[in-house]
């Protein structure tokens, strides 16, 4: 996921996005960029196991000799072909998604781009898989995948965090455990498409579903929609603040509890906030049909 993650993050082009290196690191010629994206290729090819030094100067049209002098040895230079990937990635694609107002709507949109029909994600999945796989025996490979993973990590809950906070989301989700359960299965369909278990329309369908019952969108207003219904987009991000401030005071309440009755009279103010949580979602998935409607 390391050139995959920044392949798609250029896409979205979001200011939430962790910073990336869009050009070759200080010191690199064109020579050996060329070098690294031979690597790269051959990994994705044929796998960081197989990947040589002489099929990587065949592949980039250079001496073996010539690889050596930009790259000490076959693990150099396997751990910078996955850095260089990140780069070229970034600076490759443009952005295709920065204008979605919500930051919900550039979650989904960065995550279902995943699952496109390209084959430079099909590249990029088996990248990612060579890395995984690699990084557990390979020190240097280790660094790195951490470090893409921290990174990607911390990107995707600073989306979920911004969507709860703009009320697009459930106010009642925890942005680091639902990074981490998307990442999970953004990772896991990735594996199954890249080894053909699945299609790429069954990945997606998956994670729509998922993220539609994970998330519980709320919808933007229709263009033309009634002052009524603006009203309700902007009082929903307040409500669902007030619904989240009410179940961490619960949950402090909760912790300070000496006796069963003061247990039971929390156990009962949770499940009513529980319910209003409920209710608000209902009453926004309602104006969802009508802002369908409206838009038909």
């Amino acid at each position: 996921m390391v050139r995959l993650y920044s392949w798609l993050v250029s896409r979205v082009n979001t200011t939430t996005a962790p910073e990336v290196q869009t050009a070759p690191p200080s010191g690199e010629t064109d020579r050996s960029a060329a070098i690294l994206a031979a690597a790269s290729k051959v990994i994705a090819r044929d796998g960081a196991r197989s990947m040589s030094l002489d099929e990587v100067a065949r592949e980039a049209g250079v001496s073996k000799s010539l690889v050596l002098y930009y790259f000490r040895s076959r693990r150099q230079l396997l751990a910078k072909a996955y850095v260089f990937a990140d780069a070229r990635g970034l600076q490759r694609v443009q952005a295709e998604v920065g204008r979605l107002p919500t930051a919900a709507e550039r979650l989904k949109a960065i995550l279902t781009l995943y699952f496109e029909d390209d084959p430079e994600i099909n590249e990029e999945w088996i990248l990612w898989s060579e890395l995984t796989a690699g990084a557990k025996f390979e020190p240097g490979l280790r660094a790195t995948a951490q470090e893409s993973f921290a990174q990607f990590s911390h990107w995707v809950e600073k989306l979920v965090s911004d969507a709860r906070d703009e009320g697009s989301v459930d106010v009642t989700i925890d942005p680091h455990e639902a990074a981490l359960e998307l990442m999970a299965l953004i990772d896991g369909l990735g594996g199954f498409v890249t080894c053909g278990l699945i299609s790429r329309e069954q990945a997606r369908a998956t994670l729509s579903r998922t993220l539609d019952s994970k998330l519980q969108w709320v919808p933007s207003p229709a263009p033309g929609a009634s002052a009524g219904h603006e009203d309700a987009h902007i009082l929903a991000p307040v409500a669902r603040t007030l619904l989240l401030d009410l179940s961490k005071s619960i949950q402090r309440l909760g912790e300070l509890t000496v006796s069963s009755d003061e247990e039971s009279a929390v156990k009962q103010a949770s499940e009513i906030a529980e319910r209003l949580s409920r209710s608000v979602a209902r009453a926004m998935s309602t104006r969802q049909g009508s802002n369908s409607d409206a838009r038909s």
